[in-house]
């Protein structure tokens, strides 16, 4: 080892024995953590991806019943409010 390498590596290892001033210790708080935390965290995920997957459902299947029933009023239906065609008073 040159005496340019010895140089380099002294404060490299001067600098890993001695942590940075004013830094806090690092304390793992997932081993302080009860089991029922993630538990809860994770049903609550589960059961909120369920109703927002029955309220797309729904929403669709409204939508379907919507787009059915306008079909049906504008076919047979006069555009008065919803009187059929055929029942329609005639004017006299």
């Amino acid at each position: 080892m040159s005496g340019h390498d010895a140089h380099d590596a002294a404060p490299a290892e001067a600098h890993a024995a001695h942590p940075a001033p004013g830094l806090p210790e690092v304390h793992d708080e997932a081993g302080d953590t009860p089991l029922w935390v993630p538990i809860v965290g994770a049903t609550l995920l589960v059961l909120g991806g369920m109703w927002v997957i029955v309220k797309i459902a729904s929403y669709s299947s409204d939508a379907a019943a919507v787009v059915a029933t306008d079909g049906a009023v504008s076919d047979g239906q006069a555009g008065d409010g919803g009187t059929p065609a055929a029942e329609a008073p005639t004017p006299q």
